[in-house]
């Protein structure tokens, strides 16, 4: 026979289930980070960087 130590936190296990279906998401502001000086940093470096926009989602491959 199975016996819980703290039957009473079984009660808990599907409280962030409703977390995830009761609390609205947080709207995102931004999603990257912006260099104002994003092009003097590409002219020093003298070699082809692609711009944060421009690179989409491919940063991880």
């Amino acid at each position: 026979m199975f016996e819980f130590a703290w039957p009473l936190i079984f009660i808990l296990l599907p409280a962030p289930l409703l977390v995830y279906w009761l609390v609205p998401a947080l709207a995102r502001q931004e999603v990257a980070l912006r260099v104002p000086f994003f092009q003097q940093i590409a002219a020093c470096n003298n070699s082809k960087l692609r711009a944060p926009a421009a690179a989409g989602g491919s940063w991880c491959c």
